[in-house]
This record gives structure tokens, sequence and C-alpha cells, in this order.
């Protein structure tokens, strides 16, 4: 789901945020539809998947809960 919403908010452009001209408050061309992000001001570039993809995520600790499954004790104990 982190995946869609990324691309959703990165690379999809949305009719709704098309920059508008400084004349008049007409929408712009086409050219200048924007991703969530872009209107945000948090990228000044509409992403593609592949540089979403490629990007480096921080290392996140992944907690274990519960007890582990008998199988990995067992495979635990004959190693």
């Amino acid at each position: 789901m982190w995946l869609v919403g990324t691309v959703y908010n990165f690379c999809r452009p949305h009719r709704s945020l098309r920059q508008c001209q400084a004349t008049d408050r007409a929408p712009a061309p086409r050219g200048s539809e924007r991703t969530p992000a872009q209107a945000a001001g948090l990228v000044a570039h509409r992403w593609t998947v592949a540089e979403v993809l490629a990007f480096p995520v921080p290392g996140i600790a992944i907690k274990r809960r519960g007890r582990r499954p008998k199988w990995l004790l067992q495979a635990a104990r004959v190693a």
C-alpha cells in the first residue's frame, strides 16, 4: 500500500492541481499538470515509477513479535 500511495502522490498528475497562469485564472495547458507532491512543494518534477523504486529507503528495524514457529526452533537446534 505504501508503493501505491507513493506512486499516486509522486508520479500521477491530477487535473485538479493544474498550475494557473499568472495573467488569468484559467487552467494552464496540459503540459503543466502537477502531482500532489509538486503542489505541496516536496518535489520539483514528476517522478517516474523507476525513480520511486530506485529511491533509497532508510533502514527500518522490524521487530519480530510473538513466538518463533516450531520448524524454525527445530532448525536452530539441528544447526
